[in-house]
C-alpha cells in the first residue's frame, strides 16, 4: 500500500493505492484519491485496475470494510 499528495489545478489531493485479493485469490490494483478541505477529505475519486468506478463509491467502501471485519 501506498500514500502520496499532490496538488491539481490549485486543490490538495491525497492518494492512496493498494492491492486487494478477493475471495477467490484474483489481485486488483485500488486507487482512492481524496480531496483535501482544509481539516476533513472526501472521496474524489476510485479506481479499479485504472478504471474510473467513483460511481460504485459505497458499494465498495462497504465490501472493503465488511471484508477486513468492520461492521455497520
Amino acid at each position: 500500500c501506498k500514500w502520496s499528495k499532490y496538488t491539481y489545478n490549485d486543490n490538495k489531493y491525497v492518494s492512496f493505492t493498494g492491492n486487494f485479493k478477493d475471495d477467490n485469490g484474483s489481485v486488483s490494483t485500488y486507487q482512492f484519491n481524496f480531496l483535501v478541505l482544509g481539516d476533513s477529505v472526501m472521496i474524489d475519486s476510485i479506481y479499479v485496475e485504472g478504471v474510473d468506478v467513483s460511481w460504485m463509491e459505497t458499494v465498495l467502501l462497504v465490501s472493503i470494510y465488511t471484508r477486513n471485519g468492520v461492521t455497520w
